[in-house]
């Protein structure tokens, strides 16, 4: 999905580009039409006009596209660095002769469809008026329906895009204000995995087990050891399905499939996560002793939704597990994720050979990792260590993803409201060019400066309004794609649309103010004299 929302945005930022393209040839167009005259006067064919258009349409886009290839083997680069997580393949993005042939195709199938109008409509006149037309002949603002409609598709497509962004910026600013009920600074979590040639039986791989967490716990600046079987973040969770024996008012009748963690050592200490009642687990629980877990808030709310969950007991199958402590709720999924129902259950009666040792410090990360690898060492030579990080880093690349697809529709919303920007005031500003000798004729008959900005800058804002009111109604649509991508924002968040509204709007009339203080600088004199 977020590939396909990425592509989504390359077709809008193309769409605008060869709209304001359009508009650009359109404009041309009208100021050759007296050229065209002269070329049919002496005996060219529409379609020969229209050839010759066609080929400066396509001889701009291929340069256009050779200027972007050059641009995109940097753009690459700087793609690949970003490390983007959740990007199919992303070790293989690069240009080859498919990328080559796809951007020359667009380049030429655009370059058509966007330059024949233009060239259509540059050479449909009558001979005798092209040939009567002066300097200043053109159709001005109010006839000009192409070039005006074009303006609203460009600020419509342009309001879908920067909407869809503004929503996933707002995804990410939420994201980062979540706690996700745990201290991961000042953690690194060590990864590995018992290997079973050399351990094969449960109290052999147990052993080595409890030797790592003394040789952690010894080492200097540690403060605690605690040890999970899921590394947070990253490993889905094991799950089980359990039901108290005798079901109290509100509970569920039938088993509930619940998520289980196998723990060790200080985990709720190492991670800070608020011990709310009873006890943790520890290594004195051992498979000859009672089966215990502690349940989080979450799963207390379903089963004991009036309390009382301390001592009281599931059914996990053959086992019954005795309740021993509550704790607060954690997202250990992600931080997108609400918390889910789960037991932490002692590693010595439900052991995995996999451990992750979460060790929280004073000593700098680098510095205690080297120490760490002298730690496994001392206790096995053999023993590989198969991850290991600060767990801060674990969840900032948890949320890469969204972080990565918000800035390149952040890049993507940028380039079509500085292409849109540029398509209002070059529009606004043939429209005055066209309209001079009209300005200098409201100026002498006794029409005032700020009568002239405001009629020029109310012409080219009732355009970007029409523009904008399509653009909104059409992101209502497209932003239901961005479905699954977004947390702690709807796709129709209205404080999004508003942002999005006042920037395009603000954007439209500082786009038409600028030709429009030039227009009301007309001096009519030498205005109506040039006539």
């Amino acid at each position: 999905r977020p590939l396909g929302v990425l592509f989504g945005a390359v077709i809008l930022v193309l769409l605008i580009a060869c709209a304001n393209v359009a508009n650009l040839l359109l404009a041309r167009a009208s100021s050759r039409q007296r050229e065209m005259a002269v070329r049919t006067a002496m005996g060219a064919s529409r379609a020969r006009l229209v050839w010759q258009l066609l080929t400066e349409s396509v001889l701009l886009s291929l340069l256009a596209a050779g200027f972007g290839l050059i641009l995109a083997l940097w753009a690459v680069d700087f793609l690949t660095s970003l490390d983007p997580v959740g990007v199919t393949r992303a070790f293989d993005i690069g240009i080859d002769r498919r990328i080559l042939l796809f951007t020359m195709g667009i380049s030429l199938l655009t370059a058509l469809i966007f330059g024949l109008i233009p060239a259509l409509r540059s050479t449909r006149f009558q001979l005798t008026e092209g040939l009567r037309q002066g300097r200043s002949g053109g159709p001005g603002f109010r006839s000009m329906g192409m070039l005006r409609f074009l303006i609203v598709a460009e600020v419509a497509l342009a309001a879908a895009l920067i909407v869809g962004a503004g929503l996933m910026v707002r995804t990410v600013t939420t994201l980062q204000q979540v706690n996700p009920g745990f201290e991961p600074d000042g953690v690194l979590a060590v990864q590995l995995t018992v290997p079973t040639w050399k351990y094969p039986s449960r109290p052999e791989y147990l052993e080595a087990h409890r030797e790592l967490v003394n040789a952690f716990e010894a080492l200097p600046g540690v403060d605690d050891v605690g040890v999970i079987k899921n590394l947070p973040f990253v490993e889905s969770p094991e799950w089980i399905e359990v039901a108290p024996p005798a079901p109290s008012a509100g509970a569920p009748q039938n088993p509930v499939a619940v998520t289980a963690y196998p723990i060790g050592g200080s985990f709720f200490k190492s991670l800070s996560i608020p011990l709310i009642r009873g006890r943790s687990v520890g290594d004195f629980d051992r498979a000859d002793t009672q089966p215990v877990a502690v349940a989080n808030q979450a799963l207390i709310r379903i089963f004991w939704p009036e309390g009382g969950a301390l001592g009281g007991t599931l059914n996990a199958g053959d086992l019954s597990l005795t309740v021993v402590g509550e704790v607060a709720d954690v997202r250990h999924a992600s931080l997108a994720r609400d918390p889910l129902p789960a037991l932490y259950v002692p590693v010595e009666q439900f052991p995995r050979r996999r451990f992750v040792y979460l060790l929280r410090s004073r000593v700098d990360p680098g510095a205690l990792a080297r120490s760490v690898r002298r730690a496994v060492a001392s206790t096995d030579p053999d023993q590989p260590i198969t991850r290991m990080e600060p767990l801060e880093s674990v969840i900032s690349a948890s949320t890469a993803s969204s972080n990565h697809l918000a800035l390149l529709l952040g890049v993507f919303a940028l380039s079509g409201l500085v292409l849109t920007a540029l398509g209002v005031y070059g529009v606004v500003s043939y429209a005055v060019t066209q309209r001079r000798h009209e300005m200098g004729v409201r100026l002498a008959l006794g029409a005032s400066r700020d009568d002239l900005l405001q009629m020029v800058i109310g012409e080219g804002v009732r355009l970007t309004l029409i523009g904008l009111a399509a653009g909104l109604l059409a992101a209502l649509g497209l932003t239901r794609l961005l479905t699954g991508l977004l947390f702690g924002v709807e796709p129709n968040d209205p404080l999004t649309y508003a942002a999005v509204a006042a920037l395009l709007f603000g954007v439209g009339v500082l786009s038409c103010y600028l030709p429009a203080r030039r227009a009301a600088s007309v001096d009519p004199t030498a205005t109506l004299r040039y006539e």
